[in-house]
């Protein structure tokens, strides 16, 4: 019984997806509400993240429905690896309603040094995973098209360094936390536009389940300006 109870916890770690993952599982609990302000170039929005539980085909996930006026996107993060494998998003412009979606497997190989995000927008929600206690840097891989393979522009990188922890005040209210930074490596042709990029900093609570307070800098991949997200209201309903 001992022998084969060690056989099973020897696949299940050697199972492709949670081998070697540099994020844990920050404990968040089911029905976590946060809500943020958003000040980008001159306007001011709010969106609201609301985090489930669920489960499928026997592995545990985070449900991550973030919603705000003219958005909502729905992220399925894998709890034990905080690997982000289904992203779909719905936008409200001039009438029409557009929708993508997309969806990854687990797949070998990857680096134990490496973040694996189906969408860029997942960053936020899979760092609360950072290895805060022991700081070190990380690669970003976005997947490609679950049937294109994965895909990385070589003249094109990310990475997520650890800065350090210093408290920050919002509202008024005083919170310790970890700040990280989004780095981007531009190479060949790219290097060009290295200047253009502005610096971006996460700033995440010091204790577990380590939620976004503060977000200060690019308005993500692709994206352009400057825009700061700041913590509004945190609950668990």
């Amino acid at each position: 019984m001992k022998a084969t109870m060690i056989l099973y916890i020897f696949l299940l770690l050697a199972l492709p997806g949670f081998a070697q993952s540099p994020l844990t599982d920050p404990l968040i609990p089911s029905g976590e509400t946060i809500r943020y302000r958003v000040a980008a170039e001159k306007q001011i929005d709010y969106y609201s993240d609301k985090t489930e539980i669920i489960s499928e085909n026997d592995l545990k996930f985070y449900r991550i429905i973030t919603t705000s006026p003219k958005k909502s996107t729905e992220i399925r993060v894998l709890k034990a690896t905080m690997e982000a494998l289904y992203f779909a998003n719905e936008i409200e412009a001039q009438g029409h309603s557009i929708s993508e979606e997309r969806q990854v497997t687990l797949k070998p190989g990857r680096s134990s040094d490496e973040i694996r995000l189906v969408d860029f927008s997942a960053l936020v929600f899979a760092l609360r995973g950072y290895p805060f206690e022991k700081p070190t840097t990380l690669k970003i891989k976005i997947f490609g098209e679950e049937d294109e393979g994965d895909k990385q522009d070589e003249s094109f990188s990310m990475s997520i360094k650890y800065v350090k922890k210093e408290d920050i005040t919002i509202d008024k209210k005083k919170y310790n936390c970890h700040r990280l930074e989004l780095v981007v490596n531009l190479s060949g042709p790219m290097a060009l536009f290295g200047g253009l990029v502005p610096k971006t900093y996460l700033w995440y609570n010091s204790e577990a389940p380590h939620y976004l307070v503060k977000y200060q800098g690019s308005g993500g991949q692709g994206g352009s300006g400057t825009r700061v997200v700041t913590i509004e209201d945190y609950r668990v309903k």
